[in-house]
């Protein structure tokens, strides 16, 4: 098989284009408006490669968001044969043995006619190519109408070649990628390679003069403007996102100054996110983040900043900016913020995703640089920060204790009469806990009263939630009854609500309902001595639906009232088995006794589970010693003569004379009954 082949363009702008692929350092990419391009393979952003090998050709697609796809198949990599079928995304390429055919020439004198008999002389075999060597392109300088090198630009059915010995020429060159573009240049692509590129202001898809990159005063990332950052490289100064199902690429296509810049295409649903390295964060711990940035067809961008805690203590806290949309019409990104306490690093997003449509997006000139801020509300020694859009931040001195307070859309804090008032801007509710403050204590109020959580749960009619202990406790209230769901995270809590109301109340320092509690406590205590256990089940019950504001109380109150409930349900055991036992000897004021003594357990746990217990109890046991006592009276006199009748012959008459005064009586008070 000839180690030379030719593509064929079946579909796209360039349908009818053929181009020769001699080697293995040519590259066919994808760029806005499904166009392929020739380029160098070691280009982020590539779409796919060919190359030969051993006399065949190979693809290797590089994760492309439209695929490469083999006879209608889609394949990672794959060797291809004449007459094969590729495409690349939505354009359609023929694989063909051999050289393309010649170029039709401009009408010119006709040479002298080779006789009939004379065939043309053969070429000569190609010379074989070294694989492992980097190959640059040349164009050949040719005089000859018509020939590689010498094209007019237009598009029609034209022929492009670059031979063996361009190829073997261009291993002494200066570098492959510059010639490679001036290669597709002579080839005619670069009229609608450029020309289809959408573009940022003075970039490279609008006639605009190129711009310098813009330089910004004390800019902290090591390279703000892609200018010859190997991207995802080891070391970079940008990483790709591996779980993100696009990866962005570096492209003079995406500049808005210099000659790279940042960007990708995406398909509905699809998202691509690129970190850059950590920077310190100043004593300041104020930072303004900026870039220039576009969005096109369905797709958003956002900036955003990261901070870390370089020893692994917290949670990644989040800032972001507002999605930014084609339709925002605004090719400029900024975002103001003050870093949370705990944090030393901080890491720049750039993050772009497509809903609803297919779409285009693009970063560059980026800046960090410190700036000066001030908290947005401070109050009992918390802070509250607004990280941009839709998220808080809690803090109290300089620690971190509600990572992330918001779900997007817009929130603000301020100092209120109670605390901290918090206002959404929608009604979801998401709240990160740092694990060290998860740690400290979790319950919530409501309808079900006072509940602790230590795990995933889920609580229908919650009102207000009660975090941490001592000088970190507060409480949210939440407005009205919700459902709220909690679940554990790799790091910290998560808690999740829809709420009634957009306004919160972060309730904070709680002195004087600690003394309340230390009040109830007291007086539960008292009440336990004195026998009143309906009152010290009371107080205790106020104390933790009203007042759990003291930790130590809190658990008191829990154990006291726990204690009080397990001796009240054990005397109801008891004197079921008491009327268990009545019924078996059928001994009708037994049945009394028992409950009588139901009765007098649920007065004194009244206002508590027991009374609840002691009254469903008491109903049924009445009902069925009522259908005890209305036996037949024979048989039941019958079963008791022959149980005398038994004892007499024992010898035992002192019992069996016992037993018949005690059956007088209870017959006596069957028939008063």
């Amino acid at each position: 098989m000839p180690a030379s082949f030719s593509l064929r363009i079946e579909s796209g702008d360039q349908a009818g284009e053929t181009h020769a692929l001699e080697g293995s350092g040519l590259t066919v990419g994808r760029r806005p408006g499904n166009d392929l391009v020739l380029h160098d393979p070691s280009v982020s952003g590539r779409h796919a490669r060919l190359s030969i090998e051993a006399g065949r050709i190979m693809v290797v697609d590089f994760g492309s968001t439209n695929g490469t796809f083999v006879d209608g198949e889609r394949v990672e990599d794959s060797p291809l044969d004449p007459g094969t079928s590729l495409r690349f995304g939505k354009v359609d390429v023929s694989v063909h043995a051999g050289e393309p055919p010649a170029v039709a020439a401009a009408p010119a004198a006709a040479p002298a006619a080779m006789p009939a008999a004379s065939p043309p002389p053969r070429p000569e075999p190609e010379p074989e190519l070294d694989l492992e060597d980097d190959l640059d392109l040349e164009l050949e300088d040719s005089a000859e109408p018509g020939a590689p090198g010498n094209l007019d630009d237009d598009f029609d059915d034209e022929v492009h070649q670059i031979d063996a010995a361009d190829l073997g020429r261009a291993g002494k060159g200066p570098g492959l990628l510059p010639l490679v573009l001036a290669a597709v240049v002579a080839l005619g692509g670069a009229g609608w390679y450029f020309a289809g590129m959408p573009g940022l202001p003075g970039g490279a898809g609008d006639d605009t003069p190129q711009r310098a990159v813009a330089k910004v005063p004390g800019n902290l990332l090591a390279d703000p403007s892609f200018e010859g950052d190997d991207l995802g490289g080891e070391g970079a100064a940008w990483q790709l996102d591996e779980t993100a199902p696009v990866s962005p690429w570096v492209a003079d296509a995406w500049r808005a100054g210099g000659e790279l810049g940042l960007g990708c295409d995406l398909e509905d649903g699809e998202w691509a996110l690129v970190r850059s390295k950590p920077v310190l964060i100043s004593r300041s711990r104020g930072m303004r983040l900026g870039a220039t940035a576009w969005a096109e067809g369905s797709a958003s961008i956002q900036l955003g900043l990261a901070f870390l805690d370089d020893q692994g203590d917290h949670p990644p806290a989040r800032a972001w900016t507002a999605p930014m949309t084609e339709a925002s019409g605004d090719s400029e990104l900024e975002l103001a913020v003050v870093a949370p306490p705990g944090y030393e690093s901080v890491r720049v997003l750039l993050r772009a995703s497509a809903t609803g449509g297919a779409g285009s997006a693009a970063f560059d000139d980026i800046f960090l640089v410190d700036q000066p801020g001030q908290p947005a509300a401070q109050a009992e020694g918390f802070t509250g920060l607004e990280l941009g859009s839709g998220q808080l931040t809690i803090s109290h001195a300089d620690r971190p204790l509600i990572v992330k307070l918001g779900a997007g859309g817009s929130a603000s804090v301020r100092v209120s009469e109670g605390g901290l008032a918090v206002e959404l801007g929608g009604r979801d509710l998401e709240l990160v806990l740092d694990p060290g403050f998860f740690a400290e204590g979790l319950a919530t109020l409501g309808t079900g009263g006072y509940q602790p959580h230590g795990d995933a749960f889920e609580d229908e009619g919650v009102t207000s939630i009660v975090l941490g202990q001592g000088v970190h406790q507060m409480r949210l209230d939440l407005g009205a009854p919700t459902t709220l769901v909690g679940r554990p995270l790799a790091q910290g809590f998560r808690l999740s609500a829809k709420l009634q109301s957009s306004s919160l109340e972060l309730e904070l320092g709680f002195a004087e309902e600690r003394a309340q509690a230390a009040r109830l406590h007291t007086r539960a205590q008292n009440a336990e001595r004195d026998g009143d256990l309906s009152m010290a089940l009371g107080a205790w019950g106020k104390l933790l639906d009203e007042v759990p504001f003291d930790a130590e109380l809190v658990l008191a109150a829990e154990a006291g009232r726990a204690r009080l409930i397990a001796a009240g349900l054990a005397e109801l055991d008891e004197l079921q088995d008491d009327f268990e036992r009545a019924r078996f000897f059928g001994i009708p004021d037994l049945f009394d006794q028992c409950l009588a003594g139901i009765a007098d357990v649920g007065a004194r746990y009244a206002g508590s589970e027991v009374e609840t217990v002691a009254s469903s109890l008491g109903e049924r046991l009445a009902g069925e010693a009522k259908a005890a006592v209305g036996a037949d009276v024979d048989e039941l006199a019958a079963a008791r003569a022959a149980v005398l009748e038994l004892i007499d012959s024992t010898g035992s008459k002192k019992l069996a004379d016992h037993l018949r005064a005690r059956d007088g009586a209870s017959s006596t008070l069957k028939g008063n009954d």
